[in-house]
C-alpha cells in the first residue's frame, strides 16, 4: 500500500487500492530451508567450515567443483 501511495502521490493514475495475491513459480519462489543439503557461507577462507569436493579448494579464481561421491544423490 506504500507504494500505491508513493505513485498516487507522484500523479501516476490507474493506481487501485486493493492488495494482491503473488502466486510466486519457478525463481520467484522462496528458498525451502528445511530441503537444503549444503549451507552456504560467504565469510572467507578461514572461516568455510564443511567443505567437500573431491579435489579441495581453488582459492581467488573461478573453479567447477565436484560433488564427493558419498554425497551424490541416486536418481
Amino acid at each position: 500500500m506504500v507504494i500505491q501511495r508513493l505513485l498516487a502521490e507522484a500523479g501516476a493514475s490507474g493506481i487501485g487500492d486493493d492488495l494482491v495475491s503473488v502466486d510466486a513459480r519457478g525463481f520467484e519462489l522462496g528458498a525451502d530451508w528445511a530441503s537444503l543439503k549444503s549451507p552456504e557461507n560467504y565469510v572467507g577462507y578461514e572461516r568455510t567450515e564443511g567443505f567437500a569436493s573431491p579435489h579441495g579448494a581453488v582459492r581467488d579464481k573461478p573453479q567447477m567443483y565436484e560433488v564427493p561421491a558419498q554425497l551424490r544423490l541416486n536418481n
